[in-house]
């Protein structure tokens, strides 16, 4: 189930029609809504937001230059499920730098130079985005492998 509403306190009412009017005509989702937000009980109960993601059997991921990569001396190949959970961190982090953006442009104050917005700031409140990712014959990211021996502790 994805979580709505957790960065919709960061909007000024005033400045809610001119920020989704804004998203509308550039951007097809205006909001960052996560799959799940959680507490690890391994970490102190840190909060962490779950995002999944799925990968189909696509040229792009599965050529054999893409399953080749290896990294310096022979290190192990990075699986196409990975290298999918590593853009997701930046992906969240770009979205929420964009909707501060909007947020400026709409007539919120910038913070000082330097100083993240308000929405890369709700979004660094978190412990950390945890991408779950699936590919297309049922192996998982190792995020993914983590939640299930999370999970499987709790049994």
């Amino acid at each position: 189930m994805e979580v709505f509403g957790l960065f919709a306190s960061i909007v000024p009412p005033q400045a809610r029609l001119q920020v989704s009017s804004r998203f509308n005509q550039q951007h097809s989702q205006r909001h960052i809504v996560p799959d799940i937000v959680y507490s690890d009980p391994r970490c102190g109960g840190a909060r962490r937001l779950l995002e999944v993601k799925t990968l189909g059997h696509t040229v792009a991921e599965h050529t054999a230059a893409a399953l080749a990569q290896v990294g310096t001396r022979g290190a192990p190949r990075i699986r196409p499920v990975d290298r999918r959970a590593a853009k997701v961190g930046p992906e969240y982090v770009d979205h929420a730098r964009t909707i501060d953006s909007a947020l400026y442009a709409a007539g919120v104050p910038s913070p000082p130079a330097g100083a993240m917005g308000p929405a890369e700031q709700r979004l660094r409140s978190y412990d950390r985005i945890q991408p779950l990712v699936w590919g297309h014959l049922a192996c998982g990211s190792d995020d993914v492998h983590q939640l299930v021996d999370v999970a499987g502790d709790a049994i």
